[in-house]
């Protein structure tokens, strides 16, 4: 059996304002609205659906997939959009298993940043 991530919820304070910052960040298409939903697609057709939630927003972690290229391009970016982390090449350690073994072999890299 085969299975891909179709969407994933994630719980911010202003949904517009973290879609367009994942947007602008990965140089995606703008997001669309769907019910409560700021909806950013990403290449793999999974969906990022971001939603307003009161209080404070869930942590959470999202590694994304990119080339050498894209990802010395969104780490020029960031400092213009105050993320408060930087971006981080994926890399495995001798003996150790990785999640992401084309990441290990050093064919892409990953970013993290800090959304709205």
């Amino acid at each position: 059996m085969s299975a891909d991530l179709d969407h994933t919820i994630v719980h911010v304070r202003n949904r517009h304002a973290a879609a367009a910052h994942v947007v602008e960040m990965l140089n995606l298409e703008p997001a669309g609205d769907y019910g409560p939903f700021a909806m950013v697609r990403l290449g793999n057709q999974a969906v990022l659906a971001f939603a307003d939630t009161l209080g404070r927003p869930r942590q959470g972690h999202f590694a994304f997939l990119v080339d050498p290229a894209e990802f010395e391009q969104i780490r020029q970016r960031l400092p213009t959009t105050g993320s408060r982390r930087t971006p981080t090449r994926a890399t495995a350690k001798k003996g150790s298993t990785s999640r992401a073994p084309k990441a290990a072999a050093g064919s892409t890299g990953t970013t993290r940043t800090a959304t709205p």
